[in-house]
């Protein structure tokens, strides 16, 4: 007899909730770096004040 396998619905909603919440995270990354690089015309760098 082999064993049965058990085909679990929750895993299959466990990877969509994974995959939303990358997708946000990648979005939100490319979000703020747009901003930054259009309000400081880069994207790596240390705002310093002007004096």
């Amino acid at each position: 007899m082999s064993p049965k396998k058990k085909i679990a619905a929750a895993s299959d909603v466990f990877t969509a909730i994974l995959a939303l919440a990358t997708c946000v995270s990648v979005a939100t990354a490319a979000y703020v770096a747009f901003t930054c690089y259009t309000y400081y015309g880069t994207i790596f760098q240390i705002v310093q004040s002007k004096p």
